[in-house]
């Protein structure tokens, strides 16, 4: 897992939030059970490519509560889940992990 990202990471005073980029290949989340009816079912993952997102991993249909994406490694600075669809009509997305390649 990217720790940097979540732990150590601090942004100076007066500098940008922004964090240094790291290789991301995987990205495992957790959505709402059962996740048939109260999940996430159509969403992409994406990465943060200078001022734009750019989609890597597409999941159309997901019935699973956990849920791994894997793509070609990429530099990136920020991961995303733009969600389309989810049961119930809410997005219910209850963690997110962003690994690099081993």
């Amino acid at each position: 897992m990217l720790k940097y990202w979540r732990y150590r990471y601090r942004a100076a005073p007066n500098r940008s939030s922004r964090r240094p980029p790291c290789r991301v290949d995987r990205v495992e989340l957790w959505t709402k059970t059962p996740a048939a009816t109260s999940g996430i079912r159509d969403f992409d993952i994406q990465v943060r490519d200078g001022d734009t997102w750019r989609t890597v991993a597409q999941v159309v249909g997901n019935t699973e509560e956990h849920v791994v994406t894997r793509f070609p490694a990429e530099r990136t600075d920020a991961v995303r889940v733009l969600i389309h669809f989810a049961g119930g009509n809410y997005s219910r997305l209850v963690e997110l992990e962003a690994y690099g390649p081993q």
